[in-house]
């Protein structure tokens, strides 16, 4: 789940970074460090988060259907989830999500359709949608903080 989380949280860096509200920090206003994701979007992330682990995201197309078992015999059910949350995810010019609620839709569309083989998505994915991107570098371009064990990473 950390890993889908890092997978949503750097693909969506890029969309929020240009319509974002601008940055208090100085480094930020600086350009010397990408912006931060907004908390509007932290909690669109969090509540999502939160539905998938204690199953109850995308009730009621999911009410009474056990998908944890799914997801623990196919981690790439999860991957695809939090992939299609984030890849329909909008943002408004302030870097407020505008869809989260359309976006856990489609994702718990794809959960269903991998529990239950005969339900039809409505409409159907679009490749967009499905999309699997690349993960970021595994060598952050940030300092980490003094004490973390890293101080010499790049």
């Amino acid at each position: 789940m950390v890993l889908a989380c890092w997978l949503v949280f750097w693909h969506l860096r890029a969309a929020v970074r240009q319509s974002a509200k601008p940055a208090p920090a100085a480094h930020a206003r600086a350009g010397l460090h990408p912006q931060k994701l907004g908390p509007e979007f932290s909690g669109a992330l969090r509540t999502f988060s939160f539905w998938i682990a204690n199953g109850s995201v995308g009730n009621p197309l999911l009410e009474g259907i056990d998908y944890w078992p799914a997801l623990r015999e196919s981690p790439s059910l999860m991957e695809s989830a939090y992939a299609i949350f984030a890849n329909v995810i909008e943002f408004d010019g302030a870097g407020v999500p505008t869809n989260a609620k359309y976006a856990e839709f489609r994702a718990a569309q794809m959960i269903r359709r991998w529990c239950d083989p005969e339900y039809e998505v409505n409409p159907s994915f679009e490749d967009w949608e499905t999309a699997l991107y690349a993960p970021p570098s595994r060598v952050d371009s940030k300092p980490w903080p003094v004490g973390t064990g890293n101080e010499t990473a790049p």
